[in-house]
């Protein structure tokens, strides 16, 4: 049987709870978790403000925790060319990271109708929050 694979994206500059809680239900959706870490260019794009580790130190922290099978760098403009090159089977996505907008679901549509998006609750939302949302316009 093919394990399931799932995929998230985000910053994760300063690691916290609210992460971790994010990864945890995130791997518990399949076998395999594909961490993308945004790139620099795209979070001062996006954010308007640098982060306080660049793309590389981020990915080294994430690719040591224990829930991650994969750190990759995500796309500097958007997303869709790690999505088709991983093609997983879940995409899950943070509280505060937006999916309801007509690009980005027909964008998905067209890489794949078989891709499940799964949106983890926020754990102490008003403790642990990101702030904007860093998905593919």
């Amino acid at each position: 049987m093919a394990k399931k694979i799932v995929m998230v994206f985000g910053v994760f500059d300063v690691l916290h709870p609210g992460h971790i809680h994010f990864l945890e239900k995130a791997k518990a959706c399949g076998d395999i978790l594909i961490v993308a870490v945004t790139p620099d260019k795209k979070v001062f794009t996006e954010k308007s403000s640098k982060t306080v580790f660049n793309e590389r130190e981020r990915m080294l922290m994430v690719s040591h925790l224990r829930l991650v099978d994969k750190t990759i760098l995500g796309d500097k403009k958007a997303t869709w060319h790690r999505i088709e090159q991983f093609k997983p089977d879940i995409i899950c996505l943070g509280h505060d990271q937006r999916a309801d907008y007509p690009q980005f679901l027909t964008q998905l549509k067209n890489i794949s109708k078989k891709i499940r998006l799964v949106r983890i609750k926020a754990k102490n939302r008003s403790r642990y929050a990101s702030s904007k949302s860093l998905l593919p316009e």
